[in-house]
């Protein structure tokens, strides 16, 4: 505590607050936490409860952690389905269609033409594909660059709660996404095209029978 009875916060950068937060308890009580300036020595910041005169000091990465914006807490995934539970992908380019089967013995290829697949490669598309996340924070319009750039690959991934889709198109550098679980059109990391960026014998098995 830095101070007990308070009778002006502007000092402490509290009048107003940088960060207001009202919080309600399992009671539907509702109090407010209201962050201000860093301490001058640095490493902490004053922060207060409205109707309490008191004034403390907390670390300053609570500050951090909780002046958050709403893409901060936002779900970027473009898919919901589990890595482990994807059971049959099916990747559709241009020149070329592939899909791809786990079964007991592991990934096959069951085309272009049935053969065993490379595991660990196809296991690598499938984490990629649904780790896929939105860049919230890029410029310009994402749904007209979607729509100007050239289709790249259709991914259709199967598990146990159901088929999902990720349409991705590339302009230049940029890649964008569109996800049949979430609405919009999005820019995503070039991780993603990368992935996608494969023909059937990358995914080949190599091991000698």
């Amino acid at each position: 505590m830095v101070e007990e009875k308070a009778g002006d916060r502007k000092p402490y950068g509290l009048d107003p607050p940088s960060v207001e937060l009202d919080i309600t308890g399992k009671a539907h009580t509702t109090r407010r936490l209201l962050l201000g300036d860093d301490t001058p020595a640095g490493g902490d910041v004053y922060v207060a409860v409205a109707a309490d005169p008191r004034i403390f000091t907390i670390a300053s990465y609570n500050k951090s952690s909780l002046n958050k914006g709403l893409n901060d807490l936002r779900d970027k995934s473009l898919l919901t389905l589990s890595p482990d539970k994807v059971s049959r992908v099916e990747l559709t380019e241009k020149d070329q269609h592939m899909e791809f089967d786990r079964t007991k013995d592991g990934w096959q290829i069951l085309k272009p033409s049935p053969s065993p697949a490379d595991g660990s490669a196809v296991d690598i598309l499938v984490r990629s594909l649904t780790d896929a996340k939105m860049v919230l924070n890029a410029t310009g319009d994402a749904a007209a660059e979607f729509a100007r750039a050239t289709p790249m690959a259709t991914a259709k991934l199967t598990g146990d709660s159901g088929t999902q889709t990720l349409e991705v198109r590339k302009n230049k550098d940029d890649y964008y996404a569109k996800s049949s679980t979430v609405a919009g059109t999005y820019k995503v990391d070039s991780a993603v095209g990368l992935a996608l960026n494969k023909k059937v014998d990358d995914f080949r098995s190599k091991k000698k029978s």
